[in-house]
């Protein structure tokens, strides 16, 4: 059984997300185009100042932002890997694990009482966010009890 290193593994889910998000920039970029290609007069349209907002309001707007999701995750993920400690870099990369996981599984499900209005789109974005940032907010909970106890135990060594 060959052993993992937590480093490793959260530089592959950076390279993950990055190429992911890549991905979907240039599915961005290609859903333009295709619409560029249908309406020629829209060529036109990019002289306006409006074209901003047509670019945005359109079919290119949910790769768009799933890129940028993405590249946020990746420089989440990337924390990890400045961690200098093997047990603490686990710790950050199971949070991660956790936390991701609760956000799939918990968004679908809160889009479905969302359609039924037991819940308001407010809800379902901040438990999207909260999950998604929980990793960073739980990595510092843990180095500040992790500060503290090495104090009380240096103290208590004294």
């Amino acid at each position: 059984m060959t052993e993992t290193n937590p480093k490793e593994e959260l530089e592959d889910l950076i390279n993950i997300l990055i190429n992911v998000g890549v991905y979907f920039l240039i599915l961005a970029i290609l859903a333009y185009l295709w619409m560029i290609l249908q309406n020629p007069l829209y060529i036109l349209s990019l002289i306006v100042w409006n074209s901003l907002t047509k670019i945005i309001g359109e079919g290119a707007t949910i790769f768009l932002l799933l890129t940028v999701i993405l590249f946020i995750a990746a420089g989440i993920v990337k924390i990890g890997t400045l961690l200098k400690d093997e047990y603490e870099q686990n710790t950050y990369k199971s949070s991660i694990d956790i936390f991701w996981i609760i956000n799939l599984i918990g968004l679908p499900l809160l889009g479905i009482l969302y359609t039924g209005k037991a819940v308001s789109i407010a809800a379902i974005i901040s438990f999207g966010f909260v999950t998604f940032i929980a990793p960073l907010i739980t990595l510092i909970v843990l180095k500040v009890i992790w500060l503290i106890s090495d104090k009380i135990q240096q103290n208590h060594d004294d």
